[in-house]
């Protein structure tokens, strides 16, 4: 079997095709970019970016940061160029988002597909309301799919023209992966394991040969730098308890692709939620995939196929094993290009010319929906932290006390909210907290309405169980979205604590824990 790649015809046309596809996936990206305030995990990451280098890894340490340090690195400085505005710190994942739609042409490439297929593909991803949601993130999932792309499409072209240089190449751009995110590690055996399963005729012995040297030095380089690394990502993974995270379920084995495939950042959006619809989006991707490994060579299939799927299989098995409940939609992100390649030629080598139409309706239609949700459905956007932030600056006073439960909840409402009332986690210890409630005139709760204490019958319940001296606590005025609820409580009676609590060492009324 000839393993040689297809080279796209250089002309006109096909640049302004490319340039087509890379500008409409720039312009959906950018579109309502600074529009949704931070969400919890992008503001946790921006506090990171605001250390000194010099003091970044031990505050990750400190705060039990599982991320890799290159993403807060390059924030750092990204932040220091143009300030820290929603657009301005979002605007390189929309970047690094666009760059990996215009990769994905190269990737087919690499692995023998035809332009068509390429075109299907990439615009499945600039499509994709998945792909769209990571490239509007202050997160380095993005950055480290594009980094998947370049690092699968390098392999492709290892195996049919090995070289130290590419191998050296390879080797380092997977070392670059592996440090923008660690789980970008799980596409390296898919990689490995096309190449020991795939048939090679018999006058192919030396270059198999070569590829297998070139592997070794890639390999090497990237054992090497994982060495260096190795003692701060055993302690980052032993010092997180992923057991907090959902269980993983049965469920999720149809719930995380059919996310990746028309899904938003962690969920799928309710319209599409339904046995109907999910087994005709699944059964149409299956189609699409089926057809797509069919029309490539095998070795370049079943790399793609592999790429798609391990990742899952290992997260979900470990899952299930152990407590460290890791499979999520946004942990196999860097599948999402292959996937989409897979697909891409499925539709354009589908014998059926109808049904290939009807699965590319039912896939650009499902995006439409969640792209649509993302943009202006208020059920399916962001914690409005921003407009919290404003109620509570222009509201809030300097002996009132603002609780934030969960306290992870702490750093988007801090990057909007600057008043003289401390900011404090409702989960700390009764010691720290009891009181300070007792000093408070007034007590502004921020919640997610999801959360068990939005009941409000709970809530007294669960401030007097914090600091059982404060009695006759009254609602006085509720503000609430769909995502996030502000309660302020007064007009309450306090008796002194009994005793003055010790010093907070290390503790900011902004902290939280």
């Amino acid at each position: 079997m000839k393993l040689s790649g297809t080279s796209f015809p250089k002309t006109l046309r096909v640049l302004a095709w490319i340039g087509a596809v890379v500008a409409a996936a720039a312009a959906l990206r950018l579109f309502h970019l600074g529009t949704q305030s931070l969400w919890c995990d992008e503001a946790g990451g921006l506090r990171f970016a605001r250390y000194p280098i010099g003091d970044l890894l031990h505050e990750m340490r400190v705060h039990h940061e599982v991320h890799p340090p290159l993403y807060y690195t390059f924030l750092h400085y990204w932040t220091n160029l143009g300030g820290q505005s929603e657009r301005w710190i979002r605007l390189p994942s929309v970047i690094g988002g666009t760059l990996t739609v215009g990769l994905v042409f190269w990737l087919a490439e690499e692995c023998g597909a035809d332009f068509q297929s390429s075109i299907a593909a990439s615009t499945g991803l600039a499509c994709s309301a998945f792909a769209i949601s990571q490239s509007q993130e202050v997160k380095d999932y993005i950055f480290a799919i594009c980094a998947g792309v370049i690092g699968t499409a390098l392999f492709a072209r290892l195996v049919r023209k090995p070289g130290t240089r590419l191998a050296i190449l390879y080797g380092t751009i997977s070392v670059i992966g592996f440090f923008l995110h660690y789980l970008v590690a799980l596409i390296w055996p898919a990689q490995l394991l096309s190449a020991l399963t795939c048939r090679r005729p018999r006058d192919a012995s030396k270059t198999t040969s070569e590829f297998w040297r070139a592997w070794g030095i890639a390999a090497a380089i990237v054992f090497g730098g994982l060495a260096l690394w190795a003692a701060v990502f055993l302690y980052q993974a032993t010092a997180q308890d992923f057991s907090l995270f959902r269980a993983t379920q049965w469920a999720d084995l149809y719930r995380v692709p059919l996310t990746l495939l028309c899904g938003a950042t962690w969920s799928i959006p309710a319209n599409i939620m339904h046995w109907p619809v999910i087994i005709i989006v699944l059964g149409a991707a299956l189609l699409a995939i089926h057809a797509g490994y069919r029309s490539l060579e095998p070795l370049y299939g079943r790399l793609l196929l592999l790429t798609v799927f391990l990742p899952g299989v290992i997260l979900f098995s470990m899952s299930k094993i152990t407590s460290s409940h890791v499979f999520w939609a946004k942990y196999v992100s860097f599948s999402a290009p292959a996937l989409f390649l897979l697909i891409g030629c499925g539709l354009v080598h589908m014998r059926s010319r109808p049904l290939a139409v009807l699965v590319a309706a039912i896939l650009l239609g499902t995006n439409t929906v969640a792209t649509y949700n993302r943009y202006w459905n208020a059920l399916y956007q962001n914690q409005d932290w921003r407009s919290t932030g404003y109620y509570l600056q222009a509201h809030a006073r300097a002996n009132d006390l603002v609780l934030v439960v969960p306290s992870m909840m702490i750093p988007p409402l801090t990057y909007y909210y600057h008043g003289a009332a401390p900011v404090v986690g409702a989960d700390i210890t009764p010691r720290y907290l009891a009181p300070r409630l007792a000093r408070a005139r007034r007590i502004w709760l921020c919640e997610p309405p999801n959360h068990p204490l939005a009941q409000r019958a709970k809530v007294p319940e669960y401030l007097l169980r914090h600091a059982h001296f404060i009695t006759g606590l009254q609602t006085q005025s509720v503000v609430a979205d769909h995502v996030l609820l502000v309660e302020e409580f007064s007009h309450y009676q306090a008796q002194a604590p009994q005793a003055t609590p010790p010093p907070t060492k290390g503790k900011s009324s902004r902290g939280g824990g």
